[in-house]
């Protein structure tokens, strides 16, 4: 999960492994290393709600990775936490 600000809309779910560059915030720029339809970005909060719930589903359970850099660089505000669309 990447928050490039405030907003609902403003949250990145990226379901599948992946690296990004640390010295950038062009979070459009995501490396995925899994070239299977088990890796993709979802940007539209709705979407990553589904996501969640598909993978839920499909597995029973799921592992998410903070953007400790991003959350760090707010001053640990909540407003760059986690966003969990879950049911």
């Amino acid at each position: 999960m990447y928050r490039t600000g405030d907003g609902i809309n403003e949250a990145i779910a990226v379901y599948g492994e992946h690296t990004r560059d640390e010295k950038t915030s062009d979070y459009g720029h995501i490396n995925m290393i899994d070239d299977t339809e088990e890796t993709f970005v979802l940007r539209d909060h709705l979407q990553q709600f589904q996501g969640n719930l598909e993978t839920l589903k499909k597995h029973g359970s799921m592992a998410i990775s903070e953007d400790y850099p991003s959350w760090k660089a707010s001053g640990f505000s909540n407003s760059r936490a986690k966003l969990l669309t879950i049911d």
